[in-house]
C-alpha cells in the first residue's frame, strides 16, 4: 500500500465509487501463519496488493424496504443497529450478553412517555422465496458468465457477513444522504486493503481452486442446481473466464502465506471444465507441495492430456459422476457427450489414478441400470462406490413425484445384496438412512459396510455386515466412536490393531490389523488416514455430542427441551437419548425431537443441514401451539456453521431464531446431528 493512504476509519469517493478502508479487528485480519514453502512470502504479498480492490466491488443495489418520508431517520438508525446486531454481540462490563430490542434518540430521553423504536419487526416475515432456480436462470442467459463488473456478494453472506453490513449501511444512507456524484447515489464500493478480510488458511486447495468452477457441460436429469432457490448462498461464480482465473491466482498468492481471502460459498460443480484449471492446480502443487487435492468431475474432461496432468499433481482425489454404464444410457441420463465420460473413467484405471464413483438413485434410472454401473466401476481402480439417495425441491421443473421413505428403502434393498461379491466397497447415502432399514434393532451400532481391497482390513478376513464391538479391547459406543479409534490406531504403526467383532450369525471372531497393505497397488498413506481400510455404514451422533446436550439442559435447569432434528437422523437420535438420558441432572426431563418441514427448499428434502431459521422458527411455533412453550429449544450446528458466523444457507444468523421466539434457543456444535 501507498504510504500517502488516508487514515483507518475512513471512507473516500473516488470515480463515483467507494473504497473502504477498515481497522483490523484482530477477528478476521492480519495472520501470523507462516508462508508455505515454494512461495516468496513478500514477493506474492506485493503482487496481492497491486489488485487494488478492483477484484471485490460490490453493488449497492436500491433498498427494497419502503420508507415513510416522516420517519427515514428512524428507518436509517433502524437499518444500522439491525445489521449491526447481526454482526457483532453486545456484552455488559460482567461479561454477560446483552440483547437489545429498541432505541431512543438522546434528545428524546426527557420525554414524559418517550416512544420506544423497535430496531426489528417483532414479527419477521417468513414467507418463501419462489424464484425461478439460478441454473434455469443461467441457462435462460446462455451461461453464467460475463458479469466482471461486482463480486457476488451473496456467496460471502455466510463466511464474511461484514462486506453484507458495509452494502446495507450504503443502501441506508442512499436513502437520507446525497453522495457527490452525478446521480446522487452511491452505486458500488471496494475493499481498500484486502490484507485486513484474510483469516489463517485450512490447508484446503478448495480455497483457491472454488473460484474456477464453471456451468457443468453435462445435463443430469437428477441434478440439484435445477431447483436452488436464486437467493441461496451456494451459487457459481459469475466471473468470465479470464476474471475467475485472476480470482484463483490472487487467492493462491495468500495460500501461499498461510492465508485465505473471504471465502466465498461457491457451488463447485465443474472445476475442470474452466481452461485455467489444470494450471493454476500445477501453481498450487509447487506452491503447496503436500495437500490433498479433491476434484469433483462427470469425466467428460478426462483426456489423454488432463489425465496424464493429474497424475502428476499426486496426492489428488477425484470424485467422478458416473451414473451410467454404456455411452446410450450416460446420454439419457447426464447429456453431453457421453462417451467422453465412459472413457475418462477407464483412462483414470488404465494410470493407476484412484477415484469415488458416485451415481444417483433416481425413480427416472431403472435399478438395473444402476447394477450395471457398479459392476463396471468395481472393475476399475475406484476407492469407494457411492450411491446417493436423490431427492428434489419445490423448484425442481417436473420432478418424478417420490416419497423417499418408499423410493428409498426400495432402492436400499435392491442394492446392499451386492456387496458381499464387490471387491470396492459400496456406500448408500445417506447413510444413517440405510442403518435405520437395516439394523433397525441397533441403530448406532459399528457395522462394516465395506472394505478397500489389498487393505490391511481386507488382509485380516473383515467382512461386510460385521459388526465392531471393540477396538484393541476398548468397547466401541459407536460409530463416531469406532471411527475415531480406528483412525487413531493407523497413525500409531508401531502396534497391531485388534478388533474384537460379532459376525452375521453371532459369532464372536478377533482380526488383527497390520499396517502393511498386501499390495503397493493399495494406495492409501498420508495425506488420507483410511482406517485400515475400514468403512461403516455411516458416521453418526457422538457421545461427546451427547454431552454437550445433556451440560446445557442442566446448566439451564431445563424441565421440558425440544431438539431439532431431521427425518433421517430423528430416530438414532432417540436412540442414543434412550441410551445416555442418565447423563442429564434433571430427572424425569421431558426432552422432545421436533423435524421443521423444510419450507424454503421444499419438495420431498429431509436433510436437516438444509433448514433455515425461518423453517425453524415456523416449526416452533406450531409446535408452542400444540404442546405449550419449551423452557429450552436445542439446534444442531449442521445449517449454520459453515464459515464461522453462524448462518443458514439464506446468510440469517442463528441469532434471529433467538430474536424470533420467546424462548431460549441453544446452538449444539455437531455435524452429524441434524
Amino acid at each position: 500500500m501507498a504510504t500517502d493512504d488516508p487514515p483507518r476509519a475512513s471512507a473516500q469517493l473516488s470515480n463515483h465509487r467507494w473504497f473502504l478502508d477498515l481497522q483490523d479487528d484482530g477477528a478476521g485480519g492480519h495472520c501470523s501463519s507462516h508462508p508455505v514453502e515454494g512461495l516468496d512470502a513478500a514477493d506474492a504479498s506485493v503482487a496481492v496488493e497491486s489488485d487494488d480492490g478492483q477484484l471485490f466491488r460490490f453493488p449497492v443495489v436500491p433498498d427494497a424496504q419502503p420508507l415513510h418520508p416522516e420517519n427515514e431517520m428512524e428507518a436509517l438508525f433502524r437499518s444500522f443497529l439491525g445489521n449491526m446486531l447481526d454482526v457483532v454481540e453486545l456484552f455488559d462490563s460482567d461479561g454477560q450478553r446483552v440483547d437489545v430490542a429498541s432505541f431512543l434518540f438522546h434528545n428524546e430521553m426527557s420525554d414524559k412517555e418517550p416512544h420506544l423504536k423497535p430496531i426489528r419487526d417483532p414479527k419477521p416475515d417468513v414467507s418463501i422465496t419462489t424464484s425461478v432456480s439460478n441454473k434455469v436462470e443461467a441457462d435462460l442467459r446462455g451461461g453464467q458468465e460475463g458479469n466482471d463488473e461486482f463480486y457476488d456478494p451473496l456467496v460471502l453472506v455466510r463466511t464474511e457477513p461484514r462486506v453484507q453490513f458495509i452494502q446495507r449501511a450504503f443502501q441506508a444512507l442512499n436513502r437520507v444522504a446525497r453522495a457527490e456524484t452525478e446521480d446522487g447515489k452511491v452505486a458500488a464500493f471496494g475493499l481498500r486493503d484486502l490484507d485486513q478480510w484474510v483469516r489463517p488458511s485450512q490447508g484446503d486447495p478448495y480455497e483457491v481452486i472454488a473460484s474456477l468452477s464453471r456451468n457443468c457441460n453435462a445435463r443430469c436429469i437428477f441434478c440439484y442446481v435445477h431447483g436452488n432457490p436464486k437467493d441461496a448462498s451456494i451459487r457459481l461464480n459469475s466471473f468470465s473466464v479470464e476474471k475467475s482465473r485472476h480470482e484463483a491466482d490472487v487467492r493462491l498468492q495468500y495460500y501461499g502465506q498461510g492465508k485465505t481471502l473471504l471465502p466465498p460459498t461457491y457451488d463447485l460443480e465443474e472445476i475442470l471444465v474452466h481452461p485455467g484449471s489444470l494450471d493454476v492446480l500445477e501453481s498450487l502443487r509447487a506452491v503447496s507441495p503436500n495437500d490433498l487435492i479433491s476434484l469433483t468431475t462427470n469425466g467428460y474432461t478426462l483426456d489423454d492430456s488432463t489425465v496424464e496432468r493429474l497424475v502428476a499433481l499426486d496426492p489428488v482425489e477425484l470424485t467422478v459422476s458416473v451414473n451410467a454404464s454404456t455411452p446410450a444410457a450416460r446420454q439419457r441420463v447426464m447429456g453431453g457427450r457421453a462417451e467422453l465420460g465412459i472413457n475418462g473413467i477407464r483412462r483414470l484405471h488404465e494410470r493407476g489414478l484412484r477415484f469415488t464413483a458416485t451415481l444417483v438413485a433416481w425413480p427416472e434410472v431403472p435399478i438395473g441400470e444402476l447394477v450395471k454401473t457398479i459392476e463396471l466401476v468395481d472393475q476399475l481402480n475406484v476407492r469407494i462406490i457411492d450411491v446417493i439417495l436423490g431427492g428434489y425441491t419445490r423448484l425442481f421443473p417436473n420432478p418424478p413425484v417420490f416419497d423417499p421413505d418408499d423410493y428409498w428403502a426400495s432402492a436400499v434393498r435392491e442394492l446392499t445384496p451386492l456387496r458381499p461379491r464387490l471387491q470396492h466397497p459400496l456406500i448408500i447415502q445417506p447413510g444413517m438412512f440405510t442403518q435405520s432399514l437395516l439394523h433397525p434393532d441397533d441403530l448406532n451400532g459399528a457395522y462394516v459396510a465395506g472394505v478397500s481391497p489389498m487393505s490391511p482390513a481386507a488382509e485380516g478376513g473383515l467382512a461386510v455386515g460385521d459388526l465392531i464391538e471393540q477396538v484393541n479391547g476398548v468397547p466401541v459406543m459407536s460409530r463416531p466412536h469406532c471411527l475415531s479409534l480406528l483412525g487413531t490406531a493407523r497413525d500409531d504403526e508401531r502396534a497391531v490393531c485388534v478388533l474384537d467383532v460379532r459376525r452375521e450369525g453371532g459369532r464372536p471372531v478377533t482380526i488383527e490389523l497390520g499396517h502393511e497393505a498386501a499390495s503397493e497397488d493399495y494406495l492409501y498413506g498420508p495425506p488420507v488416514n483410511d482406517r485400515f481400510g475400514v468403512f461403516l455404514e455411516a458416521s453418526g451422533i457422538t457421545v461427546s455430542a451427547m454431552r454437550h446436550l445433556f451440560r446445557m439442559i442442566n446448566h439451564a435447569d431445563a424441565d421440558h427441551v425440544v431438539v431439532v432434528t431431521s427425518q433421517v437422523v430423528r430416530p438414532h437420535f432417540e436412540a442414543m437419548l434412550r441410551a445416555w438420558s442418565f447423563l442429564c441432572r434433571a430427572q424425569p426431563t421431558r426432552i422432545e425431537s421436533l423435524v421443521p418441514e423444510n419450507r424454503y427448499y421444499g419438495g420431498n428434502i429431509v436433510l436437516g443441514d438444509l433448514f433455515t431459521v425461518d423453517d425453524i422458527v415456523s416449526s416452533i411455533e406450531d409446535y408452542i401451539d400444540r404442546e405449550g412453550k419449551p423452557d429450552l429449544v436445542v439446534v444442531p450446528s449442521a445449517s449454520f456453521n459453515y464459515g464461522g458466523w453462524l448462518r443458514d444457507i439464506r446468510g440469517t444468523p442463528f441469532r434471529h431464531l433467538q430474536r424470533s421466539l420467546d424462548v431460549r434457543c441453544e446452538l449444539l456444535i455437531s455435524d452429524n446431528f441434524e
